[in-house]
């Protein structure tokens, strides 16, 4: 199993609008594609302040769904978020999360 991380930082210390997380979305799935079966993928918040429900649902919501049901579902990947610094990301993320039907996604402090 590979594991991969990818810093969300790297779009903003704030991630808002859909345009932006489509953006977001179309770099973390190419990098998704990449991944060996049986992977690991941590999406790290480290430094991100803010994240609104129209960036997550457009990037994360996504890519959520390509693993669950699309391009990415025979790769059987994991994925997990970490180093959440803030209330309102994290609380953005359990609710796209819990909408896409994956109320377990793994956090790592």
């Amino acid at each position: 199993m590979s594991l991969m991380e990818y810093k969300m930082n790297q779009h903003g210390q704030f991630l808002t609008g859909r345009e932006e997380g489509r953006s977001a979305y179309k770099e973390m799935l190419k990098k998704a594609k990449d991944l060996e079966e049986y992977s690991e993928l941590i999406l790290s918040f480290e430094e991100v302040k803010m994240m609104n429900p129209s960036f997550c649902d457009s990037s994360i919501g996504n890519l959520l769904l390509d693993i669950k049901t699309g391009d990415l579902s025979d790769k059987n990947i994991e994925i997990a978020f970490s180093q959440i610094e803030s209330a309102t990301v994290d609380s953005t993320l359990q609710t796209v999360a819990d909408c896409i039907g994956f109320p377990d996604v793994k956090i790592i402090a």
